[in-house]
């Protein structure tokens, strides 16, 4: 009887022992394809691109692309070939596996976009399973004809493929169930040498950092070292493009980073009809200049409680080549007439011929140049003086007479001009929420060009490759806030379509 109740226990525990050491084995296995399946194609971007976008449904954003109305091929052609290329061929290569795209291709594919820029400075990185690379043979084959032969050359040990495209080549590096591809050959040597190292800035840590399932994302470098990198989820329809993101108020310019001052949307009515570009914000000044010794208009505004200011770019009625830039500052509730005294006394503005607009007097003054508020303006100025006005319970500030004069015509016009700005910045304004620390609504053409004409292509709100697609981006109107709350800037920026 012992000896059988010893074999009715260690049989049982024996068979437990070896399901669990099949299991445990098979775990491993399972545990081993994944990982040498999940190569992290973030590892593999160069850190020197000037943008990347993440796809994680290739079929989906292709429809996206083909049914919007404000992408057609060539536009997609101009920015990458590559992608036009993918754009042409992802049915016929979806067609000729038997259950579509392999979920390894179809769920995760990055675009890098480098230096200098052309259509051709990209690169696309993916995955593929077992079987595709034959499916991707037969689609260069009916590209190239039957007879091309793949050259293979070496870099660094590692293999480089280069097949023919036309009057083209494509270079392909194919490592571990992933594939680098462009048309730069030099590119998929970037793309060995930042595989091949661990830098710390690399686009594998922001990866890791950002938690997002969206379709499509977009990577915006930042040169900052704590910070190196800016992710954007991006939602496309037939209307607009938005984008969102957030950030740490660390990462961030001091100017924008007050969490507890948020600034209500304006309602429009304040604005010219001919507006090309607003920023709203809270009021915030700069140290002095050494020489700026007595009473400043930045310290009157501080003693009076100035918290708001909104910065304006027009364009008057007959004029089309002038370019107006103008602060409007938010005054407290029946602050006008104490203003009016402090402009007098401390701070000895002179008083200058008031405005005349349909028998209402619109007072002006004259003072230094206040250079604690000079970063509000949007472009920058080296004008000494400051001219002055109010205009329901806001003051206003400009680098000179004829800006005041022309504001004030265009708040008097009888009838709506039939070029106007005011409704499409009207409908962007519709979309954003009503209290916001940084607000911005641009006309996007005015925008380029303005900012190029100044050299300013290293404005921070607007990525370089907008200008080297200007003529694209000239399609929209670009709305942006910003809301601070609990540490971090929450972003978001819309593209709204106003038709080619």
């Amino acid at each position: 009887m012992r000896k059988k109740k010893v074999f009715t226990v260690i049989v049982p525990l024996c068979i437990v022992a070896i399901l669990s050491a099949f299991c445990w084995w098979g775990y491993n296995r399972l545990s081993l394809q994944e990982e040498q399946a999940e190569v992290d194609l973030f590892a593999m971007v160069p850190t020197d691109c000037e943008a990347m976008v993440e796809v994680n449904d290739v079929n989906a954003l292709c429809h996206t692309l083909h049914e919007v109305p404000y992408i057609h091929k060539n536009d997609v052609q101009k920015v990458s070939a590559l992608l036009a290329l993918l754009m042409d061929n992802v049915e016929s290569l979806s067609k000729q596996q038997a259950h579509g795209l392999s979920t390894e291709m179809n769920r995760q594919l990055l675009i890098s976009f480098h230096q200098p820029g052309s259509a051709r400075d990209q690169v696309i990185y993916g995955r593929y399973a077992q079987g595709e690379l034959n499916s991707l043979t037969k689609l260069i084959q009916t590209k190239t004809g039957n007879s091309f032969s793949p050259k293979k050359t070496k870099y660094k040990g590692e293999e480089i493929i280069v097949f023919p495209i036309g009057n083209d080549f494509m270079a392909c590096y194919l490592h571990e169930g992933a594939f680098a591809i462009s048309f730069q050959k030099k590119l998929i040597e970037k793309v060995i040498d930042t595989y091949a190292s661990a830098h710390e800035e690399s686009l594998h840590k922001a990866n890791k950092e950002t938690k997002h399932n969206e379709q499509l994302a977009l990577y915006l470098p930042t040169k900052k070292k704590d910070a190196p990198w800016r992710h954007y989820e991006i939602r496309m329809n037939a209307d607009a493009i938005y984008l969102t993101g957030k950030q740490m108020l660390t990462e961030m310019n001091p100017m924008h980073t007050d969490e507890e001052r948020g600034v209500e949307l304006t309602e429009g009515e304040l604005l010219p009809h001919r507006v090309m570009m607003m920023v709203q914000t809270a009021l915030h000044t700069t140290d002095r200049a050494e020489e700026e010794e007595s009473t400043t208009l930045s310290d009157i505004l501080k003693e009076h409680q100035a918290e708001e200011v909104t910065s304006i770019q027009f364009t008057p009625m007959a004029r089309d080549t002038v370019r107006h830039q103008l602060l409007m500052i938010t005054l407290p509730a029946n602050g006008e007439e104490e203003l009016r005294q402090a402009l007098r006394y401390p701070l000895r503005a002179i008083k200058r011929p008031s405005i005349w607009r349909k028998e209402k007097v619109y007072p002006i003054w004259q003072c230094k140049a206040d250079t604690a508020l000079w970063h509000h303006f949007i472009h920058p100025t080296t004008t000494t003086d400051c001219w002055i006005s109010l205009y329901q319970n806001h003051l206003l500030v400009a680098t000179n007479r004829e800006t005041l004069q022309e504001y004030m015509d265009e708040m008097h016009l009888k009838e709506r001009p039939s070029i106007s700005n005011q409704e499409a910045l009207m409908q962007c304004l519709d979309d954003l929420a009503e209290e916001a620390n940084y607000t911005l609504v641009a006309d996007m053409t005015h925008m380029l060009d303005t900012l190029t004409q100044h050299c300013e292509k290293g404005y921070t709100q607007i990525p370089p490759i907008c200008f080297k697609h200007s003529e694209f981006f000239k399609q929209f109107m670009l709305s942006a806030q910003q809301i601070n709350h609990d540490g971090q800037s929450h972003s978001q920026m819309i593209l709204k379509f106003m038709g080619r």
